[in-house]
Order: structure tokens, then sequence, then C-alpha cells
């Protein structure tokens, strides 16, 4: 009896520990530095006026919106990255910011150009000092 509950439990581990091998990872521990990701179609006083689930390339325009948090007094080096929806690399920005306390707002604009831009599901990428923190997708339709 104590052999068959002992292959029991070796079975109930190895299938947690298969399950646990399939579930996504956190990015990274910098991943928490971002409170709050959206997109939103316009920023007024530096915050978003409206929360996004999709867009249109007939809209004009995008902003995602990053509130940082718990941050280091210190020069801080952040890429974005945009792809449309035949994943092609259509936005990409550099910038640093320092910030003055714990806390940060930042964003990036994208202007659609329906014209060229595919839509499908965009993908937002952002980068802190190298490291990929977020990566949001989007639908947007024509």
């Amino acid at each position: 009896m104590r052999s068959l509950s002992s292959i029991f439990y070796r079975s109930v581990f190895l299938m947690v520990t298969g399950v646990c091998a399939l579930l996504p990872l956190q990015l990274n521990a910098s991943s928490t530095l971002i409170e709050n990701s959206v997109f939103t179609s316009q920023l007024l006083d530096a915050e978003p006026v409206d929360y996004l689930n999709s867009a249109y390339l007939s809209d004009g325009k995008i902003y995602i919106y990053l509130k940082w948090q718990d941050l280091d007094k210190r020069l801080y080096d952040v890429e974005n990255f945009i792809y449309d929806g035949n994943n092609r690399l259509v936005g990409h920005s550099k910038y640093g910011f320092k910030p003055s306390d714990s806390n940060w707002r930042s964003w990036t604009k994208y202007n659609f150009r329906s014209n060229v831009d595919y839509p499908g599901n965009w993908r937002f990428v952002v980068k802190l000092d190298g490291e990929k923190i977020l990566e949001k997708t989007l639908y947007v339709g024509d």
C-alpha cells in the first residue's frame, strides 16, 4: 500500500511540475515598475481620457500611457516598439528620463497611416534599460 501511495504522489508531483512549466513566466522583476498601462485616444492634463480595448485606423492616432512606480532617482533608458497587424515594426521611440520622485508618467503617440498600416492585433513592446518589461496587444480595425 505504501508503494502505491508513493507512486501516486510522484505522479501528482510530476503532473503539477509539468503544468507549472507550461504557465507563462513574468517578464522580469522590472515589470513591476509599471503600475498601469493603457491605450487611449487622447490625453488631458497628462492623463488618459478613455481606456481603449480596440481602435480603428480611421481614428487617426493612439497613445500608450504608462504610469511608473517604485523608481529610483536615476537615469532610465526606455524604448518603445510598435508592430502592426502584419507584425511589421511601424513605430520606434527611444528616450531617457530621470524621475524627481518614485512615480512617473510617460506616453507614446502613434499616428495611424491607413494607406500603409495593416489592421489586426497590434503589439506594443516597452524595454527599460534594454530589458523587455511590457508587451500589450490591441486590436486595430480598418
